[in-house]
């Protein structure tokens, strides 16, 4: 297995941006990647990011092709301010598949000790499969409130709908959980979900399974927002 990369990033105090091309080769198969990705300050409260990803592999004489852009934007003032994230992503291959994905992230303290996370989210895909596409629009909405119980630990409740456009269905997931800060800006849950689903977009920024399960969580600023980018 044989790999080389190469890319060049211009950064100034608001902004910047860079390039990047990979390519790997090993006996059954080789692939390669160009990446083009900026960031920036709009204002002092608004940020702003983006990237491109074109890639391609090939593995015993089958060729697949990939094109992912993805841009966000975040607000956040200072101190206790509010924090909002917004996010659109699409994703082309070869093969006809697509997917253009789309959500909103609102953090919001509630007096002294307790904070509001509020999420909404779009997604229209499709996918082929033998001779045949598959197409539909499923929706999500989702909210939790948190209370600190002490300077180190709180505790949550937590529930959202997702909904598919094709089949008519919507589905949900609520619970439970307790959070631990061990450093600032961090945390670690451990909760409960009564009811529950998965999908690979909606549930990456929060645990939707039924079941136990283990997170970890880290806030985002300006700074590391757009180090997503980078």
């Amino acid at each position: 297995f044989t790999s080389a990369s190469v890319g060049l990033r211009k950064t100034a105090d608001t902004w910047s941006a860079g390039a990047e091309l990979a390519y790997s080769v090993s006996e059954t198969s080789r692939g390669g990647s160009l990446r083009v990705s900026a960031d920036g300050e709009l204002t002092e409260e608004w940020s702003i990011g983006g990237e491109a990803l074109l890639g391609f592999t090939e593995e015993d004489g089958v060729e697949e092709q990939d094109l992912r852009i993805r841009v966000g934007a975040a607000h956040r003032g200072e101190d206790r301010a509010p924090i909002t994230i917004l996010q659109i992503e699409t994703d082309f291959d070869k093969d006809g598949d697509r997917k253009v994905y789309g959500s909103v992230n609102h953090h919001r303290y509630i007096g002294d000790d307790a904070s509001l996370n509020l999420r909404a989210a779009a997604k229209w895909q499709r996918q082929n499969f033998s001779g045949f596409a598959f197409e539909d629009t499923t929706t999500f909405l989702g909210a939790e409130y948190r209370r600190d119980l002490n300077e180190k630990f709180d505790f949550g409740v937590h529930g959202s709908l997702m909904n598919s456009a094709r089949k008519g269905q919507t589905t949900s997931s609520y619970g439970v959980s307790v959070g631990a800060t061990p450093f600032k800006n961090g945390r670690i849950n451990v909760g409960y979900n009564f009811a529950g689903f998965r999908d690979p977009d909606f549930s990456s920024n929060g645990y939707t399974d039924k079941g136990a399960y283990i997170e970890f969580k880290v806030k985002v600023d300006q700074n590391s927002f757009r180090e997503l980018f980078r």
